[in-house]
């Protein structure tokens, strides 16, 4: 049987965690309109994640969040760089 190998530099929509991507996708859509950032902000937040020593496997190391639920929130920051959404607003 062959595994499938998890990139540690991938966001977990990048990745065949299917499930774990399903269940944080449902995290994300529960959020009220009202909390969130905009998807043109939430793109560049997520953006801004790639290119991140502290992403592995869509978890930040810093602070273990998955980074796609931390960033859809508006009053959220990234937590190896607290000025690194700063201007992404």
């Amino acid at each position: 049987m062959m595994q499938t190998k998890i990139c540690k530099k991938c966001l977990l929509s990048q990745t065949d965690m299917t499930a774990a991507y399903e269940e944080v996708r449902g995290l994300i859509e529960a959020v009220p309109k009202e909390r969130r950032v905009s998807e043109e902000v939430y793109s560049a937040r997520l953006s801004a994640c790639t290119g991140c020593s502290e992403l592995s496997s869509g978890v930040c190391a810093k602070c273990g969040c998955y980074v796609e639920l931390r960033a859809v929130y508006k009053r959220m920051y990234c937590p190896a760089d607290e000025d690194r959404w700063e201007d992404i607003y």
